[in-house]
């Protein structure tokens, strides 16, 4: 009876002790920021609540105010709210700060028109991961306090906004951390507000609490949504385009510029990569060309997309704005039914495709013939004239051709977006083919090549012989596509 008396307490005192470690403490006092570092500048303390931006002017970029204490398993619970047209944010977990930079990398719970509940991959995978289940509806207070639930446990994320779960999703790499900091974010663009309060979070142990009732209306059967893009495309009918799709590619066809290398203003060869550059662009090498092709002299609208694709990915929208949010494979796609439509309407004869560039015909565009650093010369400074990047980008919302062109009448090839091309990723340029041609064998397939930076990077980034990897699945506001139209001859190395 004594023993039975002694494990009776022992259990009660254990489950005691299990309750105190799961209670919610304050991640944020409602008066200061202690606790939390960032830029000062864009977060405050109005009214019990973090507050972050401006809607006096643009934000310049994103900023993140973060905790100074990481964070393993746990249930974060917060207030949030969004004012300003086209606002935009999210709260990072399991973050870190990017040395150097001014962007973090990790798990983002999202804030804004048609990314509410979302749950994206911030600067590392740079996609959406999970998104609410077709079907589930959410009433998001426009304007106003809005209820954000965060768990993880282990592999396991669950988001849950107003009352309703909206994401339930399993990591499967277990290279990912699973501890990090936590993240309040604005977003680069327009004049706007991020407002957090009533923060707490509860670190999670053997008798953590369960989310409320209010919390698992969304039924289990509608998981659905782990790791599948977003906004999958209709098929377009190749045989029958429409009067719409007809003009807009029409406009697109006549917006190829003809190259003829070793033929008036364009040099047969040039020389690749920079021997006094980074390792990925050497060694420097002669590349010439045995054939004519035509380049894009934008990348692809919006409208475009949509009119081939039938949706439109782009988180910043706008009929003539380059489309971004598109992985490699959605960009083949899109080549592949634009050459389908195209053929269809006569605009192209039926050698002839729509595809991305190689990595080779970029930079010969992209240079323009000239040896510099950047189309235009050397100096930087000059960068603001014909080319968006955080020196001058205010969010990434301007219609294509804003800035000057290239010499040759080619708009963007400096910031705007990244541009996909059709190599898989090198480290270098040893072995690299010589005759304008792809490079797809030997290097790693996981990754493709983009060219030609984006508003999100810094001068550097854009210059002509910059390149860097992504991998194929990245699907970001930084990157795009621009098209070559050519002979369907020409082979990959």
């Amino acid at each position: 009876m004594r023993a039975l008396l002694c494990a009776t307490i022992l259990l009660v005192v254990a489950r005691a002790a299990a309750a105190d470690e799961a209670k919610p403490v304050p991640l944020f006092d409602g008066k200061t920021l202690d606790g939390w570092e960032g830029n000062l500048k864009l977060f405050r303390v109005e009214d019990g609540a973090i507050v972050a931006g401006t809607l006096k002017e643009r934000i310049a970029r994103n900023e993140f105010l973060c905790t100074t204490k990481e964070y393993g398993d746990f249930e974060l619970r917060l207030k949030v709210k969004l004012v300003g047209e086209g606002a935009n944010a999210g709260i990072q977990f399991r973050t870190k700060r990017i040395p150097n930079h001014h962007e973090v990398s990790g798990y983002q719970a999202d804030m804004g028109d048609g990314w509410w509940g979302k749950l994206y991959d911030e600067s590392r995978r740079n996609r959406v991961l999970a998104e609410p289940p077709k079907g589930t509806k959410v009433k998001v207070n426009a304007g106003d306090w809005n209820d954000y639930v965060i768990r993880c446990e282990g592999p396991r994320i669950q988001l849950w906004l107003n009352g309703v779960k909206t994401v339930d999703y399993t990591e499967k790499d277990d290279k990912i951390a699973r501890t990090g900091i936590i993240g309040l974010q604005i977003h680069g663009g327009p004049p706007s507000e991020a407002s957090y309060k009533d923060i707490t979070i509860m670190e999670l142990g053997k008798a953590a609490a369960k989310p409320t009732n209010a919390e698992k209306r969304t039924d289990d059967e509608k998981r659905t949504n782990a790791e599948k893009p977003t906004d999958a495309a209709k098929p377009a009918d190749a045989a029958k385009p429409t009067g719409k799709q007809r003009s807009l590619l029409k406009t697109f066809r006549e917006e190829f510029l003809h190259i003829t290398p070793g033929k008036g203003e364009f040099p047969a060869e040039f020389t690749m990569g920079d021997d006094a550059g980074p390792a990925s662009a050497r060694p420097a090498h002669k590349v010439s060309f045995g054939y004519d092709f035509h380049i894009a002299r934008y990348e692809v609208p919006q409208n475009l997309w949509e009119a081939v694709m039938g949706t439109n990915p782009s988180r910043w929208k706008g009929p003539r704005n380059s489309v971004e949010m598109l992985s490699y494979e959605e960009a083949v796609e899109f080549c592949e039914k634009a050459t389908r439509l195209m053929r269809a309407a006569k605009l192209i004869d039926d050698k002839q495709v729509i595809r991305l560039p190689s990595e080779a015909e970029w930079e010969y565009v992209a240079r323009a013939g000239t040896t510099t650093s950047y189309s235009f010369g050397d100096n930087a400074k000059d960068l603001g004239d014909y080319g968006w990047f955080t020196g001058n980008a205010k969010g990434n919302d301007p219609p294509v051709g804003a800035k000057k062109p290239n010499p040759w009448g080619v708009y963007d090839v400096h910031g705007y977006l990244w541009e996909w091309c059709s190599d898989s990723w090198h480290e270098n340029y040893k072995g690299a083919p010589t005759d304008g041609s792809a490079w797809t064998k030997d290097g790693d397939d996981d990754k493709r090549v983009a060219r030609g930076g984006s508003w999100k990077d810094t001068a550097d980034k854009l210059a002509s012989g910059y390149r860097r990897a992504f991998d194929r699945d990245t699907r970001d506001d930084a990157v795009g596509l621009r098209c070559v139209l050519a002979e369907a001859a020409v082979k990959d190395k």
